[in-house]
């Protein structure tokens, strides 16, 4: 799939929804922070939810920083 980090907003999005944990931290990430979406604590907490759901360790530990 290549390196998500330098894919726009609708392709991350896309990658995501189609069950991708990776993509789903990186798009939670992207509403936590702010980064080309309006800051969405809400959106965020679902994609690193489902992400740290499917295993994903960098969900868990944001996650996990966020409950403290």
């Amino acid at each position: 799939m290549g390196s998500v980090i330098n894919m726009d907003y609708y392709r991350l999005k896309k990658f995501a929804k189609q069950g991708d944990a990776q993509s789903q931290y990186y798009l939670g990430k992207m509403y936590l922070e702010g980064k080309e979406v309006d800051q969405d604590y809400t959106a965020a907490m679902k994609w690193l939810s489902i992400a740290a759901a499917q295993g994903n360790a960098q969900a868990k530990e944001v996650l996990k920083l966020l409950k403290e």
